[in-house]
């Protein structure tokens, strides 16, 4: 499929093209996603660290209840689904610097995930059913399939149960199989027959009918952009950066340093590095250097708090410290890529590593009226969960 015409974006042409394929799919800021996980979030802060941020399926009665009609595009009158997906819109800088064709993958890609969810709701398959898909995968498979999912934060916390795993791992699982099949094995290392489970939640959910019927107009072919991301190919920030009109980089590098600056403020020092590895493509000649510095900055201080994490050595500690910044220019390509994966691991390592974990025992507090601590250390579990990254 060749590259659409040149197209200019904005949020209501996004959503008018969505919707022209999808009635009952709308494209909102990201903030109001963030608000509805929020809401059916167990518990308030659970739910902002969903990564269904990128879209989410919900009954058209529950999202009302923190989502104005306005806020849709809808009027009072307008008629409603009763089950809808909502679409995170792209990053501003995002829409600025990509190719229409691209962002339509993208939004097409949010669009096949949320309504497999719906396949799967529709189809209410009874706990029998989920039980032999269970046993089918294999136990062990499974619960590191759980896993995985959690640690990605691709589970709210009502959905922890079996169903709710299972719903999110066809999701996902399908979802790469279409558009980025080269992590599937990444992302689910203990299954091993890929092929096989592909086929048969294809052939189960219909994901063939889905995928084409999601289809947005415009959106560059999955295959074509598989073959297209030569994953051994430096990423080339100079051939970036000259895409975008010139009267465009100033403002898109300023915005992605000020988000590099913030994320590095959280503690968050993967994020910082890679956002001023994007912003060092649309930066002046004198400060792209200085971008690509402090990206290694980044990461060497990310370094130095994973020496008593992992029981690094000095030479060992060396090594790491030079090979971490060669993973920048992958981390930086799309979506979710090997070498991000592989550097958000490690940050969570130091993260389960510095911060201390408590269990709280209100029950237990309660009932031996404060003889037993409200809140109990678990020195052990952060061993376990560095393990598991």
């Amino acid at each position: 499929m060749s590259d659409p015409a040149p197209l200019e974006f904005d949020r209501q042409n996004l959503s008018r093209l969505v919707r022209g394929v999808d009635p009952a799919a709308f494209v909102v800021p990201a903030r109001i996603v963030r608000r509805v996980v929020r809401a059916l979030s167990a518990n308030g802060g659970a739910g902002s660290r969903s990564a269904h941020l990128d879209g989410l399926t919900i009954c058209a009665e529950e999202a009302l209840a923190v989502v104005d009609r306005d806020e849709l595009g809808l009027s009072l009158v307008d008629p409603i689904a009763e089950t809808i997906l909502l679409l995170a819109e792209p990053e501003l800088d995002d829409l600025e610097a990509a190719k229409p064709n691209i962002i339509l993958l993208y939004l097409w890609r949010s669009l096949f995930h949320a309504s497999l969810h719906r396949s799967f709701r529709a189809l209410n398959p009874s706990e029998e059913e989920i039980r032999g898909w269970v046993q089918s995968l294999g136990a062990l498979e499974f619960e590191e399939v759980r896993g995985v999912l959690w640690s990605d934060s691709r589970l709210l916390c009502r959905e922890k149960d079996d169903r709710g795993v299972f719903e999110e791992f066809a999701a996902t699982f399908l979802e790469l199989y279409r558009f980025e099949p080269r992590l599937l094995r990444v992302t689910f290392p203990a299954l091993l027959a890929i092929e096989a489970v592909a086929i048969r939640l294809t052939e189960w959910l219909d994901a063939e009918t889905v995928f084409q019927a999601t289809r947005i107009p415009g959106a560059m072919n999955p295959e074509i952009w598989i073959a297209g991301r030569d994953v051994d190919r430096p990423l080339d920030l100079e051939a970036i950066g000259a895409k975008v009109p010139t009267e465009r980089r100033e403002p898109l590098f300023h915005r992605l340093n000020e988000r590099a600056e913030r994320a590095e403020k959280r503690g968050n020092l993967v994020a910082a590095a890679i956002e001023r590895v994007k912003a060092s493509a649309y930066a002046a000649p004198g400060k792209a250097g200085r971008a690509r510095s402090a990206a290694r900055e980044d990461l060497t201080k990310l370094t130095l708090r994973l020496k008593d994490a992992i029981k690094l050595d000095p030479s060992e500690l060396e090594d790491l410290r030079d090979a971490l910044p060669s993973l920048l220019p992958g981390a930086a390509r799309g979506y979710w890529s090997v070498e991000a994966r592989l550097l958000y691991d490690l940050q969570k390592v130091r993260d389960d590593h510095e911060r201390p974990i408590h269990s709280f025992d209100f029950r237990g507090w309660l009932f031996s009226f404060g003889r037993r601590p409200l809140k109990r250390p678990l020195p052990l579990l952060g061993k376990q969960l560095k393990t598991r990254h």
